[in-house]
Parts: structure tokens; sequence; C-alpha cells
């Protein structure tokens, strides 16, 4: 399927950005529409990877001529989010494997939760819009979210990652600033995954 996919293209960079980091692959050159699914694939043979990007066709069309941060408004963020959160997957999963290190699936969801967070915060501040942060905040932690897909045996790790990432970004909300907020998302992404479950943050 080739469509216009400028706007993942956008969310990789800014993801890349904010975590200051450097992916070598290019994230739409690994999408695959979806008819209902929406999640990064990984098949793994001894040292080599397949993977791929599922994103379902109807928000590949909703967001075929996003332009961000343009674009970025509350009504669209959830549905967004879900794109943030499979390109956060695949970031974090390729700098992992550039660096020979093994990534959980745990991790992910919690490094995929900052960065919807850390990501709107970024696109607020550049449309001069950051009084809206209380509300990008309540939209992804006032309760936990989780799809009607995830396995009963997945439950409690999605829970974790969720209170994980919401303990996080409350310490960057409280601190009312946009001064060195950048370098704490970077901080956040290079720790251990240790320190991310003891809040050593």
């Amino acid at each position: 399927m080739k469509k216009n996919l400028d706007f993942v293209t956008q969310i990789q960079s800014g993801l890349e950005t904010l975590n200051g980091i450097s992916n070598p692959h290019a994230a739409e050159d690994f999408i695959i529409a979806s008819e209902k699914r929406n999640a990064l694939l990984i098949s793994e043979i001894d040292r080599e990877a397949d993977v791929a990007i599922c994103l379902q066709k109807e928000i590949l069309q909703k967001f075929s001529e996003t332009k961000l941060p343009t674009d970025f408004n509350l009504e669209v963020f959830p549905e967004l989010s879900i794109v943030i959160e499979e390109l956060s997957h695949f970031n974090t999963y390729c700098i992992k494997a550039t660096q020979d290190e093994s990534v959980s699936a745990l991790e992910l969801e919690v490094q995929a939760e900052v960065d919807k967070f850390g990501l709107a915060l970024g696109w607020l501040e550049q449309r001069n819009e950051f009084e809206l942060r209380e509300k990008v905040y309540d939209l992804l932690f006032k309760e936990v979210q989780i799809g009607s897909w995830v396995k009963d045996s997945e439950l409690a790790r999605y829970a974790e990652a969720h209170l994980i990432a919401k303990n996080f970004c409350k310490q960057i909300l409280q601190s009312g600033s946009t001064v060195g907020v950048q370098e704490k998302f970077q901080k956040f992404f290079a720790l251990p995954l240790s320190d991310k479950l003891t809040s050593k943050f």
C-alpha cells in the first residue's frame, strides 16, 4: 500500500528529537496496512529480526494529509496516540538492537506512554498552547486505558507500565516549566529498566 506517510516521518522525527536518539531505519518503510490490528510485529531468529509496523487502514487514511504540529489537537490525540505508540515501540526496539541490548515488553510499554506525553507537550509548545498540558496528562493517565484485545495474562504488565509512566510524567507536569524538559525525557529513555521500575529518574 502506498499512501502519504509524511505524518509517520514527522512523528518518528519528533520521537528521535525528544529522546535524543537517531534510528537508522525509517518507520515508513516498515508500515503494513491492517484491517483491524495496530501492533509492532517482531520475528527473531538467531541474531536477525523481521519487523513490521501494523496500523489500521482507517488510521493511515485519516492522518494521510496531517501536518504536525499544525494539525495537532486534543480531539485527534487519542487516535494519533495509537500511531505514536507503535512508532515508539519501533524506535525503542531498533535502538536497543543497535546497542546489542534486549528490551522487554514492559519497557516498550513504559516508553510508549512517556513518548505520547512528551511528544504532545512539544507540539503544544510549538502551537503556543502549553496551558493544555494538564488536559493531555488527564487523557493519558486519569485512568488506566487498556484495549479489549489485551490478554488477561498481560493486564498486570500494562497497569505497571501505566503507573511508571504516570509517575514520571507527573513530575514533568508539576515542574511547571519547559526549561530542561527535553533533557529529562532523554535521561529517562537512557535509563535501565531497573531504575525506571524503582522511580530513580
